[in-house]
């Protein structure tokens, strides 16, 4: 991910835009209060206001019974499946989407964020925000409460800008000048947000390398393409990042 000084944007042609002046973080505003969140790996980054409802049922693992309540109000699920039978991400999103839900909150079955994914690639025709919150934080959002999820702003990068940093990024690796973070398989998603957050607010580049073993190296799949995809966009969008380099 890149921010780069005045020195290295001169001469550089279009340069690298820096981040807009009093960007929003990305919350959810509700009575007065800002609840943190992880954006999801589909759906749209797009402003939404309105009453949280909880679906029924409560994992949305099933035909949305409380649609009434739901249409034109943000719907609020469970992650997971109230039964044997696994439930994605996607999946509760076009049900509450087919209830009239303008914006889905998942909340997690544990006390920390997480970033609803789409290891399938499905959730391209879902047209809302989704979001997701830790356990705790969803007891501060009653039935009907009423909310706003917020996005800070971002600033698209031109095809020139991204070479440009791609360039420089490939320069200063040579030089010794990157941070390297090493991610173990393990490690939660949120603890290594906060670790990459931490080295951006020291250092300009940041490089990601997931960890693996000599002897755990195999020919790359498309499945592996897609989990690096994965990766790369839980750090950009929230983060902001501009660019990922994951290796």
């Amino acid at each position: 991910t890149g921010k780069l000084s005045e020195a290295e944007g001169a001469g550089a042609g279009e340069g690298a835009g820096a981040a807009s002046e009093g960007a929003r973080e990305d919350a959810i505003v509700c009575g007065g209060e800002k609840i943190g969140f992880m954006r999801a790996a589909f759906g749209v980054c797009k402003e939404v206001e309105g009453g949280v409802v909880r679906a029924d049922p409560w994992c949305a693992d099933g035909q949305i019974r409380n649609k009434e309540e739901m249409r034109g109000n943000i719907a609020m699920v469970l992650r997971g499946s109230s039964s044997d039978v696994p439930c994605s991400f996607v999946e509760k999103a076009r049900r509450v989407g087919e209830a009239g839900a303008i914006g889905m909150i998942v909340v997690n079955d544990e006390d920390s964020l997480i970033s609803p994914g789409d290891s399938r690639r499905e959730g391209g025709d879902v047209s809302f925000p989704v979001v997701g919150i830790r356990l705790m934080d969803a007891e501060r959002m009653q039935d009907r409460t009423r909310v706003r999820i917020a996005f800070k702003e971002a600033e698209e990068f031109s095809p020139a800008q991204r070479r440009y940093l791609r360039a420089v990024a490939i320069f200063r690796d040579k030089h010794g000048d990157l941070t390297r973070i090493f991610i173990e398989k393990s490690a939660k998603t949120e603890n290594v947000l906060d670790e990459i957050e931490a080295e951006l607010r020291r250092k300009e580049l940041v490089i990601v390398k997931m960890e693996q073993r000599e002897e755990e190296m195999k020919k790359i799949t498309l499945d592996d393409i897609e989990d690096i995809i994965d990766v790369a966009s839980v750090i950009a969008d929230n983060l902001g990042a501009s660019i990922v380099h994951v290796t």
